[in-house]
């Protein structure tokens, strides 16, 4: 399996972990889509291709969600002929709104770039905490993720709600930084097998290049590493690259992101 088929099936299977409290996770092969209110800033609903893909299942599929009124967020793969898979969502009424590359490296070797993130956090913010964030958190979570989005509060609310969960061995596990009473940044972890994925990534504007997202995201990748994950995944926006690189992801190519004219008002 290619790095982009694993993030594939590590985003189906974070969609699918959120749908067991707030949707359903529906797959057709390796297409597949999350019904129902998902936390995404840009619409509550994702769409994927599979690799077999022609202009009759992409419409088909569009066209599902499109008639019952649904704000769809379209994801398409680098190995799924972005350029032509591009046009067609064009001609379908969605419009570019951004691009993430597909980041990976061995999970041993980010441990080694990152060693003691909380301490390295403290040195930078005398009396920042990094700890991993339960229910408790909820409320905070949902201003912070909302705001370093830049999408509606709703959006932080859904997220909350799924990814600061039960804590069992396969439900996301999220890390925060805490200061002064106030929730900072945040990433999550999920794995699946050997392999983990880093989601959901935010730091409010005011603490940006403070070192805040890396510190979350070495927890992240330190608590996938416990959970067994050899290999890291993450997809990383323009202005996120260069910090993950550094870290020691490599790029592997980049998925596209296209949205329905619905959901303007939620793009960035």
């Amino acid at each position: 399996m290619t790095l982009v088929e694993l993030s594939r099936q590590l985003m189906g299977h974070g969609f699918a972990c959120l749908g067991e409290s707030d949707g359903s996770w529906f797959q057709q092969g390796e297409a597949g889509w999350f019904a129902s209110g998902i936390p995404h800033p840009c619409a509550n609903t994702v769409l994927s291709a599979g690799p077999d893909w022609n202009y009759a299942s992409l419409a088909e599929i569009a066209g599902h969600f499109h008639a019952r009124g649904v704000p769809c967020s379209w994801l398409c793969w680098p190995d799924q002929q972005p350029l032509e898979q591009g046009q067609h969502l064009l001609a379908l009424g969605y419009r570019p709104v951004a691009a993430a590359a597909l980041m990976a490296a061995p999970t041993a070797a980010l441990l080694a770039t990152t060693p003691n993130p909380g301490q390295r956090l403290a040195a930078a913010l005398p009396g920042a905490e990094l700890l991993p964030l339960g229910p408790s958190f909820r409320q905070a979570y949902a201003v912070c993720a909302s705001v370093s989005t830049g999408a509606p509060q709703a959006f932080g609310a859904r997220a909350a709600a799924a990814l600061l969960g039960s804590g069992t061995a396969g439900s996301p596990l999220t890390y925060g930084v805490l200061h002064g009473g106030e929730l900072l940044a945040v990433a999550t972890s999920v794995v699946v097998g050997s392999v983990g994925a880093i989601f959901w990534v935010g730091t409010l504007p005011a603490w940006r290049r403070c070192g805040l997202a890396r510190a979350v995201t070495a927890a992240a990748i330190a608590a996938g590493a416990a959970r067994g994950a050899r290999l890291t995944l993450l997809q990383a926006g323009d202005n996120a690259e260069g910090l993950y690189a550094a870290m020691g992801f490599r790029r592997h190519g980049r998925t596209e992101i296209f949205v329905r004219s619905e959901v303007d008002q939620y793009s960035r």
